[in-house]
């Protein structure tokens, strides 16, 4: 039976690769939900000169409530669904998806009884603590804590009691925003020591909402990774379309 609260806040839907992280390359279907916790507004992505913060605001804070229904039919009739049992990963991402943590379990269940063997990783900043529900469901954590140079206030965007939930999960990965050594000495006193936190399990992704701006970053962020022994990643989205969403 069909309940009125069957349906997630949808903001895009879109098949291509993960662009970032562990899975770099990996085909997936994309589901972006609404919503925020964090503003981002100290990242320097801009547009004609225009200083706009995180550079996927636009996205997410615009959609529609979708049901559960409705969202695989749409999968079903655009051949996603048939890609999901290929091997494409399910690559759940906002925003911030944990706020709609509760409804995406009963998600996750529906489409997993479609769906024999499916990978699903959840793209997150690591400020809302995953329900064992929902954890039962997920391959993958993509891991995003924001350091200083999101412009968000400490106490908003670090909860240690949140990222030891995820350190503690062995299927939690994590990336970090860079632009400089100062960030990547933030990550080294916040995080590895506080957290016994395994440097493979971590990629520094060069700051930068357009392909120039993150080129220009990347050979200094490439250099850190060989200095302190974390992973690099790009994002392919950026270099293969140079647009942050969508793609």
């Amino acid at each position: 039976m069909k309940s009125n609260n069957d349906y997630l806040r949808v903001s895009e839907t879109f098949y291509s690769i993960q662009g970032e992280g562990k899975s770099l390359g990996v085909p997936a279907v994309f589901l972006r939900l609404m919503g925020c916790n964090l503003t981002c507004s100290g990242f320097s992505y801009s547009l004609n000169g225009v200083h706009l913060g995180c550079d996927t605001k636009a996205v997410w804070s615009q959609g529609e409530k979708m049901l559960f229904s409705d969202i695989l039919d749409d999968w079903m009739q655009k051949g996603w669904m048939d890609a999901l049992n290929r091997g494409a990963h399910l690559v759940v991402t906002g925003g911030e998806p944990l706020l709609q943590q509760d409804k995406l379990s009963c998600f996750l269940k529906l489409i997993s009884d479609r769906c024999s063997e499916l990978f699903v990783e959840v793209e997150t900043n690591g400020t809302v603590c995953p329900k064992p529900e929902l954890m039962s469901y997920i391959s993958q954590f993509n891991v995003s804590p924001k350091l200083a140079n999101n412009g968000d206030s400490k106490d908003k965007r670090w909860k240690p009691d949140v990222l030891q939930t995820f350190v503690d999960t062995s299927t939690a990965f994590f990336k970090f925003v860079v632009q400089s050594r100062t960030d990547v000495l933030e990550i080294e006193s916040q995080f590895l020591s506080l957290f016994d936190l395994d440097r493979r399990r971590i990629w520094l992704m060069p700051e930068g909402g357009t392909n120039r701006d993150m080129s220009e970053n990347s050979d200094c962020v490439v250099e850190l990774c060989k200095e302190f022994g974390f992973n690099f990643s790009p994002r392919l989205q950026l270099i293969i379309w140079d647009q942050a969403t969508g793609v």
